[in-house]
């Protein structure tokens, strides 16, 4: 059985499962970004039960290789559009001098901690998010979970005084298995405030038994070791440029550089829909997540400086 979710599907504790449907103009599928599951329900009765009777078709975003070949035997298909950033939290693979070293002198600004929704914390959030050095571009949409509910776990880093430098927002996708939403810096933070804030929130996750933390996706990041699910080449080849030709306005090399200092395993993501994959839908995505909004602000600027 399937436990495992697409990304920004969160294991929550709601009754029936609820799906959130977005419908994509072009290639008329529904795109489903986020979805509540309860913790007893396996995604082949959510494929079964509310995918499948869906009359146009659906699309996923950042599924597994597993669920991936489980869409593919199903009738569906996929293509590779980046990699999943893994922490196996009992290995410690972000042990490295450098890092440490960068996180003890960020903690000495402040501590870790795991904070609940309540109504002031969700207001620092908010104003964390408003606070971060891109905070002024268009934002991408949709594609994962932005609000402070019961769904997600946060934690942040805390100045003495009580201002937020840092957070990250985790989603359960399956027993043990976190997956990262949000991960924001104040435009001001100090140096080190994040490091401190991962390694803290790692020791901690470690302690109360969890063995996966997913760092989140990195759109276009290719390994030098391919997948061993290969499906849609051309559509995989057209991704991949676009992330090259606008790496401008989505730099996803400094991002995977980033996560890539904690020392993850790297595991392919996919992009997965049934029962066809017209070229529609990469349009509709980039128009529904507000990347092409973010490449035109980002060339509009570009071309007038100051």
């Amino acid at each position: 059985m399937l436990h495992h979710l697409p990304l920004s599907w969160a294991r929550a504790p709601v009754a029936e499962p609820r799906l959130h449907y977005v419908s994509l103009a072009l290639s008329r599928l529904t795109w489903i970004p986020t979805a509540e599951i309860p913790f007893d329900i396996a995604f082949e009765q959510i494929f079964r039960d509310y995918l499948l009777p869906l009359p146009r078709g659906f699309v996923l975003q950042f599924c597994n290789e597993d669920l991936s070949r489980f869409v593919i035997d199903n009738g569906g298909k996929a293509l590779q559009i980046g990699l999943e950033a893994l922490l196996p939290l009992q290995q410690q693979p972000w042990d490295r001098p450098s890092l440490w070293a960068l996180a003890r002198r960020g903690r000495r600004g402040g501590t870790v901690q795991e904070l609940l929704p309540s109504p002031e914390n969700q207001r620092k959030l908010k104003e964390l998010m408003a606070s971060t050095p891109y905070a002024h571009r268009p934002q991408l949409a949709l594609a994962f979970r932005t609000r402070f509910d019961n769904t997600v776990r946060c934690f942040a880093f805390v100045s003495p005084g009580g201002q937020w430098q840092a957070a990250v927002t985790l989603s359960q996708v399956s027993a043990g298995y976190l997956h990262t939403e949000l991960l924001l810096r104040h435009r001001r933070a100090p140096a080190g405030a994040v490091e401190a804030l991962i390694t803290g929130a790692a020791e901690t996750l470690l302690a109360q038994g969890l063995h996966t933390w997913s760092l989140g996706g990195v759109p276009f990041a290719r390994s030098n070791q391919p997948a061993e699910l290969v499906g849609q080449p051309l559509k995989t080849m057209a991704v991949n440029s676009a992330g090259r030709l606008f790496k401008f306005a989505y730099n996803y090399e400094g991002l995977f550089k980033f996560k890539d200092k904690f020392r993850p395993q790297w595991r392919p993501l996919f992009l997965c829909a049934a029962p066809n994959f017209p070229w529609r839908v990469l349009a509709d995505l980039a128009f529904k997540m507000n990347y092409l909004q973010l490449v035109t602000y980002s060339a509009w600027n570009a071309l007038t400086p100051g």
